[in-house]
């Protein structure tokens, strides 16, 4: 049996709005509300969603080197679920589609943009909170 992972929500954006009619220029957030339903149906224990203003972002992405090649897919970025150690990135060893264990055991996400290529090599990571 797993521990149901608890999923950060971060929703960005000056033009989000949360209640009412947006005006002209602005939109009705529709992640803040749907979010929650996808991560349970997956799994996961969404937390409240935090709400940030454009240029807030908590910190700049990070890099790594991936420890062993993995598979991509030449039309869409993998998001892969790795622990990091000075700078190297290993694969937990869920990366599948739909499935949350991976992140609950990962140190941040490596971002692997489309390719054919299915080598190892350096990656922008996205750290995970603890």
């Amino acid at each position: 049996m797993h521990r149901r992972p608890r999923v950060p929500l971060l929703v960005t954006g000056d033009e989000v709005v949360r209640h009412g009619i947006p005006p002209a220029g602005r939109v009705r957030d529709a992640l803040g509300p749907l979010l929650p339903g996808h991560v349970d149906w997956l799994g996961g224990i969404a937390e409240q969603p935090t709400y940030l203003p454009d240029g807030r972002i908590p910190r700049p992405p990070e890099h790594g080197v991936l420890t062993a090649p993995v598979r991509r897919r030449p039309h869409e970025t993998r998001l892969l679920p790795v622990t990091v150690v000075s700078g190297r990135a290993t694969p937990v060893g869920h990366d599948r589609p739909g499935l949350l264990w991976g992140a609950a055991a990962a140190d941040a996400l490596a971002v692997l943009p489309p390719t054919d290529d299915a080598g190892a090599g350096r990656v922008e990571l996205l750290p995970l909170p603890r």
